[in-house]
């Protein structure tokens, strides 16, 4: 057999084949698996990207804080408290601002009455707390105890924004 023989052979053989080729089981679940995997990774990864804005966000506030109290001259100690207490309210404001806003609210409204009513506690003992630090500005045990608070008002808006259990 000649080269000429060998490719007309072949060009037959090729013309003989069929044109479409079916697979051997069905493909569409192992899609449909696929495409919903992917979105779920989407989903997690965002909210990875927020969880760690977020983290940056308070590290930076904190940094800037403490080289804050740190560097600043001390006055009066009675003066000072007050202040602290002043400033860890607004950077605790500004920790749940952020929060409200990564998950697109501007306030804790759209919450059930459970929370809201939760979120109200903890907001009438801040007060109460910042009330008693006015009168004893010393007393380390208030600081704690607000901070405390706050911190416990902070992880209720996380749970609420993005509960874990609802992660597949």
């Amino acid at each position: 057999m000649n080269k000429q023989d060998v490719d007309a052979t072949l060009n037959e053989q090729v013309a003989e084949l069929s044109k479409e080729m079916q697979p051997s089981r069905d493909l569409w679940s192992g899609i449909e698996k696929a495409i919903v995997e992917s979105k779920q990774m989407d989903t997690k990864v965002a909210r990875a990207d927020k969880r760690a804005t977020f983290a940056v966000a308070a590290s930076i506030c904190t940094a800037v804080f403490t080289g804050w109290m740190t560097l600043s001259p001390v006055a009066n100690k009675n003066d000072t408290m007050v202040d602290f207490a002043t400033v860890m309210s607004k950077e605790f404001e500004q920790q749940k601002g952020l929060m409200l806003a990564s998950a697109g609210r501007s306030d804790s409204s759209a919450f059930s009455d459970d929370i809201q009513k939760q979120l109200k506690e903890l907001s009438d003992a801040q007060r109460a707390i910042i009330k008693a630090l006015a009168q004893d500005p010393t007393n380390s045990d208030l600081i704690e105890l607000l901070r405390w608070t706050q911190k416990q008002e902070l992880d209720l808006l996380n749970q609420v924004i993005s509960p874990q259990w609802q992660t597949i």
